[in-house]
């Protein structure tokens, strides 16, 4: 491996109560990167001052005197404060030692407060041998069991860029330590998706790794305050602060899923584990509400994908096959899917025969979820004076499928959810003579087959 470098975001909030203490870190830390490891000079290009300053964008930009390349930058999102620090020593170093001192000069600016959101440190490297026990043994202190097993794979030009977290993987961790490795060829294409577009904007992985930083601040809030509403608080007060929770997990989760879209393929790694916690801690300040017995606020509409426009078709057989079809929907709306799922829409009162017909005659394609229930449904069988709204879907389906067969055949998928059967599928879907698709886990890998196959018809 050749070339190593470290980059690290830190993630600072604008308001709250240790924005103040959060702010005291970042001056300090950019005190000691000027001072003490010397970003003094003025990056080219940018437009930016080498003080903090007011306003909005790009604040501040330093770099170092010398043919390596270290720059840092704070850049006002919305409502955080980014620091980014890129640190390049010569490209031959040996990545094992270049790693390691580059991470003890990091370790100058300090642990982060407690008004710091998270930190995140990425360990660069260029393998033009795609040679994993090299990287597993270069990684400082070894990282925790099994890390390398886990990576995700985000497609750029040309090929792709691999990560990991070689970290423990506690869901409100603070710091976590990532590593992203790409051929000598995707140089650029690695430097684009981690670090700069050369236009001081966050690219999209430091956009995601902001928004992951957002979402685990909210899980270490959660853990902690409800510890203490446990032995204080009465339902009454505890459940408008857990609305309003949600309301902004909701946010967050969505901006997630849009930062890295459908460039994600994953076995488990850190893109693929922050979107399934924003999934996870959604569904339990659901649970959490629910134990109040309090009304959930009503949701906004799910923000709209540039993904192809996907129908999610079910019957509500039980509670834990609603939640398997809301986790499977998910997942398909992490890799930039815009699916349209009765779960995702407000608690208020709608004509929903009015809302399928404008969905799914119109979409690219309709997921038919297999269940006992939908099979009966969908083969009209059974008491006809019940699920009466999924009768009418399903005789919208079938009257789709025998008003042009070619079409539809291609464009509804039946998809069998891990513990279900083939034979769960209506009838009218062929289950036996034509494709379905089998979902081994509802997991980032356990949709892969449905996403060929929509990719295929297209």
């Amino acid at each position: 491996m050749i070339a190593p470098a470290l980059l690290a975001y830190f993630h600072i909030p604008l308001e709250g109560p240790n924005a103040a203490e959060g702010r005291a870190w970042l001056d300090e830390a950019w005190r000691v990167l000027g001072e003490e490891l010397g970003f003094t000079e003025p990056v080219p290009g940018l437009g930016a001052g080498t003080e903090l300053s007011g306003g909005t964008g790009l604040l501040a930009a330093r770099q170092r005197d010398g043919d390596e390349v270290w720059q840092a930058s704070v850049r006002l999102e919305h409502d955080v404060r980014c620091l980014t620090v890129m640190m390049a020593p010569p490209r031959d170093r040996d990545c094992a030692e270049a790693w390691a001192g580059l991470e003890a000069e990091l370790a100058r600016l300090g642990r982060p407060a407690a008004g710091v959101l998270g930190e995140t440190r990425i360990l660069l490297a260029l393998d033009p041998e795609d040679d994993l026990e090299a990287l597993r043994t270069a990684v400082p202190g070894g990282g925790s069991v099994g890390w390398s097993r886990r990576p995700d794979r985000i497609a750029v030009p040309g090929g792709v860029v691999r990560v990991w977290e070689t970290g423990p993987p506690a869901d409100d961790r603070v710091v976590r330590r990532l590593v992203a490795v790409a051929p000598v060829e995707l140089e650029r294409r690695l430097d684009r998706l981690v670090w700069t577009t050369g236009d001081g904007e966050l690219t999209a992985l430091a956009r995601h790794l902001m928004h992951a930083a957002k979402l685990r601040y909210q899980v270490r809030v959660f853990l902690r305050d409800r510890a203490i509403a446990r032995g204080r608080g009465t339902p009454e007060e505890i459940a408008p602060a857990l609305r309003v929770m949600r309301r902004g997990v909701g946010i967050i989760v969505e901006n997630l899923r849009k930062a890295i879209s459908g460039d994600l393929l994953s076995d488990g790694g850190p893109v693929a584990d922050d979107l399934a916690l924003g999934t996870w801690f959604l569904t339990r300040l659901d649970d959490e509400l629910d134990a109040l017995g309090s009304p959930r606020d009503a949701r906004p509409e799910p923000v709209r994908l540039s993904g192809p426009d996907v129908f999610v078709s079910y019957i509500h057989d039980s509670e834990q096959h609603k939640k398997d079809v809301r986790v499977f929907a998910d997942l398909l709306r992490d890799q930039g899917v815009n699916v349209h799922l009765d779960q995702y829409y407000p608690d208020v009162r709608r004509d929903w025969y009015e809302w399928m017909l404008n969905r799914v005659p119109t979409a690219a394609y309709v997921i038919v979820v297999a269940s006992p229930m939908c099979r009966i449904v969908g083969d009209a069988a059974g008491d006809p004076a019940q699920n009466l709204g999924g009768r009418s879907e399903m005789g919208l389906l079938r009257e789709l499928m025998h008003s042009d067969r070619p079409r539809w055949t291609r464009r509804m998928l039946p998809v069998v959810l891990p513990g279900r059967s083939v034979g769960d599928i209506p009838l009218f879907l062929q289950p036996r003579t034509m494709d379905h698709y089998l979902i081994p886990s509802l997991t980032a890998a356990g949709v892969r087959p449905v996403l060929v196959a929509m990719k295929a018809a297209d």
